[in-house]
């Protein structure tokens, strides 16, 4: 009975490893892609930016795109980092070949 509560045990560590490390890189790259944006606005607000429009619009553009960059690339951050995820995510995709046509609502309305 210890032996099997041992490997339980084992098992969780490793799984709450695997969460903890997933987690942490996607709570990294939203950190580093968002905080130039955040850091842009407090200094825009203070007038630190620089004082040419040209540029001050150009750096906020680039900011606002690392915030684009940031939401697209969190998908690929949970399939390269989550196992269950890629998994799920595997199942989603090769059952999506669902005949929505076959279902109840559509029979009713084609005609007899």
């Amino acid at each position: 009975m210890k032996q099997a509560t041992k490997h339980i045990s084992r098992d969780f560590v490793c799984v709450q490893v695997r969460i903890t490390y997933m987690l942490l890189t996607v709570s990294f790259c939203w950190l580093v892609l968002s905080a130039p944006f955040n850091l842009h606005t407090m200094l825009a607000l203070n007038d630190v930016v620089p004082s040419s429009r040209d540029v001050n619009v150009l750096l906020k553009t680039i900011c606002f795109c690392l915030l684009y960059v940031n939401h697209s690339i969190n998908l690929l951050l949970y399939c390269f980092t989550g196992r269950k995820f890629r998994i799920e995510l595997k199942v989603c995709l090769l059952t999506a070949h669902v005949d929505y046509f076959d279902m109840p609502f559509f029979s009713q309305l084609q005609p007899d």
